[in-house]
């Protein structure tokens, strides 16, 4: 099976079968704080850093409370995830966060609390922080969408990044959250993110998320791709022109040309003048503009 196939098999059972979206909080976890070192030695983590990481016995335990006190409104599943994550134990926090995340609302539809952004941070702190990617992506999203009141740029750009150098996110294709990829994308599009600027970088990722066909990517480089900075349309008819989806000069105009070769790229219209695309892709990297807000998925 080739890497798009693989994709694509995982695309699908990620938009039918919500337990398959809720799996990526089971991931075995243990060589991950070993693995991300690296990258999240931006994040300062704590004197915890080199605590073991959970079993997967009791990750599979406080999978099985969450699922219970999300979808079927069970107090008690609740109260001993509770307990547990409030006694310290990195797993169940880590699901704690997701039961508080305002991004999970529309899986856990019976949720005994109200979703929280500013209780789903400090749930998701630690497991992020020891290399969680379930909870890196959680302090990513909410940290990086001014919708969510806990907009912090510089903080969520360094989870960002921490999540999408994690070997167990990029193993998994990131898990298909073009949202994510998305915010992420736009770490590399503002020179007030703390990272170092890279248009290039932020276009190739963002026309990752449009070729996923994310709603809000495609609206931004299409309908609005005449509000984005030239570098960064020029970097995206670079990107274009490799795929083969756009012919003309990458000089930074949001031409009607390049506009359609998003939406080719988008399959939601014919590409112009397509070329053969180049086979060397780089694999989904990616974040919004800070006016928009993340869809639901």
């Amino acid at each position: 099976m080739s890497g798009t196939d693989r994709l694509g098999a995982h695309a699908a059972l990620w938009y039918a079968d919500a337990r398959y979206r809720s799996a990526w909080l089971v991931l075995p976890q243990a060589a991950v704080a070993l693995a991300a070192g690296l990258a999240l030695a931006l994040l300062k983590p704590s004197a915890e850093w080199g605590k073991p990481a959970d079993s997967k016995e009791s990750e599979k335990i406080y999978f099985d409370l969450l699922e219970k006190a999300g979808k079927d409104g069970d107090k008690g599943a609740f109260d001993k995830l509770k307990t547990a994550a409030d006694a310290g134990d990195i797993s169940a926090r880590s699901f704690m966060g997701a039961l508080y995340n305002p991004e999970w609302a529309g899986i856990y539809v019976k949720n005994p609390v109200k979703a929280d952004a500013a209780t789903a941070l400090t749930y998701y702190e630690k497991p992020a922080d020891l290399g969680y990617p379930g909870a890196q992506r959680g302090m990513t999203e909410l940290l990086l969408n001014r919708g969510r009141g806990q907009y912090d740029l510089k903080r969520g750009c360094r989870y960002g990044l921490a999540f999408h150098a994690n070997p167990i996110a990029i193993r998994n294709s990131y898990l298909n959250s073009w949202s994510t990829l998305f915010w992420i994308a736009g770490c590399y599009a503002d020179a007030e993110s703390g990272v170092p600027k890279d248009p290039q970088k932020a276009a190739d990722i963002y026309m990752d998320t449009v070729a996923a066909r994310l709603p809000l990517a495609i609206g931004t480089f299409t309908d609005d791709l005449g509000r984005q900075p030239p570098d960064l349309v020029a970097a995206i008819q670079r990107n274009l022109t490799r795929r083969g989806f756009y012919s003309g000069p990458a000089d930074g105009a949001a031409t009607p040309q390049t506009q359609a070769a998003v939406r080719a790229l988008s399959g939601t219209a014919a590409a112009p003048q397509a070329r053969p695309a180049d086979p060397g892709q780089p694999p989904p990297q990616a974040r919004p503009r800070r006016r928009r807000r993340v869809p639901t998925r």
